[in-house]
């Protein structure tokens, strides 16, 4: 007898079982309620993209899917869920009398990788809220991102930078051409070692300072307090950073500051965020959950410089992986011989209606198993608690 042929998934990618699916749907269903409460509606883009489009927002096109319409057009699947709601939003805010626009989106997003255990498919829950300038909408996101971190039910933090902070610090030590976009590469891939090595080629005093710089992080006022003390701009705080310092004060003022952390070596992956950027960690992972941040400069009526725009987006799979395994569902297992199938279906339908699971099965596709075994296969967690009727 030959060999079942074997039939794997492109590397990347994967399938996903009955109880990962079971948990992913929870935390779902949970965000989105959660946002919901404060007025985001819900949203589903397009799966595909126009590539010119994307290009233009500043999608990155060695990570991306590329089709070929039927056309000729090349297209791409979709990134993230950002850009194709700001591709949106384009379109539709010529149209829109009144800002802010809040909307809620949950999708699969697709990235090529170069192997190495990367996955190339994920399923971000996200927001994104258009025409609330800072801090407030700063206040809102980050309130919500709390609250999507403590979905968790573990100690989380909820780390911020500011895009503009590190090129503000550099133009003031004098830093520019080369050296500076050496650094700044170096600082957004978060390569320490060649972010050290390429300060040790600057003049002493600014070589001093972007040594502290990496240290900049921790409790907000602490931060606030050690930028005074510390860098090359006096008593007056540089203007990015003046901006997290009133989202921090206000977040204080609702009770909704405990989690802040400041980071400003952070720096985003995407280039087209413009103000603040958020990321979101819990405990015992050592990967964001959650990325966000600021993109005004994305999004702009005609004759107006920029919109406020702001969002963030949640690692559903790996919030879910954190969470305890969904209850088992309780099955009725109704086993029939062929004659006495109506009665048993009957017997089903009566199950149903009770708000149970009800599954058939007859004796003969059961014979030499045991009948108190689940029908569902070993490793589901789906069918745990069992109950069998049988009509012989």
């Amino acid at each position: 007898m030959g060999e079942v042929a074997r039939f794997s998934v492109p590397v990347g990618f994967g399938d996903l079982l009955p109880e990962e699916v079971r948990r992913r749907e929870r935390v779902e269903r949970e965000l989105l309620r959660r946002f919901s409460a404060w007025g985001y509606l819900p949203f589903v883009p397009s799966a595909v993209e126009e590539a010119k489009a994307m290009r233009a927002l500043g999608v990155d096109e060695a990570q991306a899917f590329t089709l070929i319409g039927p056309h000729g057009e090349i297209l791409y699947l979709r990134p993230d869920g950002t850009l194709p709601v700001v591709r949106f939003l384009k379109n539709l805010l010529p149209h829109v009398a009144a800002v802010p626009v809040r909307l809620m989106y949950a999708i699969d997003v697709f990235r090529r990788t170069n192997g190495g255990g990367e996955r190339a498919t994920w399923r971000q829950v996200g927001l994104e809220l258009v025409g609330l300038s800072p801090p407030w909408g700063e206040v809102e996101v980050l309130a919500l991102a709390e609250e999507a971190l403590s979905l968790s039910g573990r100690r989380f933090r909820v780390a911020i930078g500011h895009a503009k902070f590190f090129p503000y610090f550099l133009e003031v030590l004098g830093v520019s051409g080369g050296r500076a976009a050496s650094l700044h590469a170096a600082l957004r891939e978060r390569d320490w070692v060649r972010f050290r090595r390429e300060a040790q080629l600057l003049d002493p005093g600014a070589r001093e300072i972007l040594a502290r710089f990496l240290s900049w992080r921790g409790e907000p006022a602490s931060v606030f307090d050690r930028l005074v003390r510390e860098g090359p701009w006096g008593a007056d705080l540089p203007p990015p950073v003046g901006e997290l310092k009133a989202v921090a004060e206000h977040l204080d003022r609702i009770g909704r500051g405990g989690a802040l952390y400041v980071d400003l070596p952070m720096l985003p992956k995407h280039a087209y965020y413009s103000g603040t950027v958020v990321e979101g960690f819990v405990e015992g992972t050592g990967v964001p959950l959650l990325v966000g941040g600021r993109y005004d400069s994305l999004l702009a009526r005609e004759g107006e410089q920029s919109l406020p725009a702001l969002g963030f987006a949640v690692d559903a799979g790996l919030l879910a992986s954190l969470l305890p395994p969904p209850p088992p569902v309780p099955v009725v297992r109704i086993l029939f011989a062929p004659e006495r199938f109506s009665e048993a279906f009957r017997e089903a339908e009566e199950v149903r209606r009770t708000g149970r699971v009800a599954v058939l099965e007859t004796l003969r596709d059961v014979a030499g198993a045991t009948v108190a075994a689940s029908s569902v296969p070993a490793g589901f967690g789906i069918a745990e608690s069992v109950e069998v009727r049988v009509f012989s």
